[in-house]
Parts: C-alpha cells; structure tokens; sequence
C-alpha cells in the first residue's frame, strides 16, 4: 500500500484512530487531502477532533438504545459509544459489565477517550 502522507508505520496508535475513521486511510481522498503536509501531532489533533464530532453524530438515541445493541454486540456498542476501535485487551480493562452504568457515566464526559473511561471503575 502506498503511504500518501508519510504517517510512519511505528506510529500504531495514530495508524489505528486513522483507520477506524478512514478505512484504508493512507489512500482516502478525503483524509489524504485534510492531513497532507501535517505532522503527527497536527494529524492526532485533527482525528481527536473528528472522534469529538462523530460522537454527537452518531450517538444513541436512549439508554435502552444503547443497552439493547451492547447485550448484541458489546463490542460494536462501545466503539460506537467512544467513537474508537476497542480491541479484546481494551475491553478486558472495562471492570464495569453493565452497560446502563456505561452509559449514564459516558453521557456525563462524553469525549474521555476509552482508557480514561476504564479508570472510572477502578
């Protein structure tokens, strides 16, 4: 795959907010063409920005909403919810298996990122 913007490949955690947003990011038009020219930083800023603004576009509608697609597919629920790609480690971190609490407590903060979210059951 060719890299269209130079975000290097040991930049995994870059890599990956990227790739949840923009599949196949490296080539995506719309991507390449907002972040080419930034560097790492810029281009984190710019993905924590757009995680913020598809959090309220996509939120759920209601608590039961939300409860009825986690007892579904945890999983999905939660990148959902945070807007980020929660991998079996990530969830494994979340001591709370009772998505109303989830989702009364995100509700509250609803741009902490997943492992700042973790520490609330701590």
């Amino acid at each position: 795959m060719k890299n269209s913007i130079d975000i290097s490949s040991k930049s995994i955690g870059l890599l990956t907010i990227a790739e949840f947003f923009f599949p196949d990011c490296l080539n995506n038009e719309d991507f390449v063409s907002k972040c080419s020219g930034m560097n790492g930083y810029q281009i984190n800023e710019y993905l924590d920005s757009y995680r913020v603004s598809m959090i309220s576009e996509t939120r759920f509608d209601s608590c039961s909403e939300f409860v009825n697609t986690y007892r579904d597919d945890e999983t999905s629920a939660l990148e959902r919810l945070f807007q980020e790609k929660i991998n079996r480690t990530k969830l494994e971190t979340l001591r709370c298996k009772k998505p109303e609490t989830i989702y009364e407590l995100h509700v509250q903060d609803p741009t902490v990122p997943f492992n700042h979210f973790t520490g609330y059951f701590m």
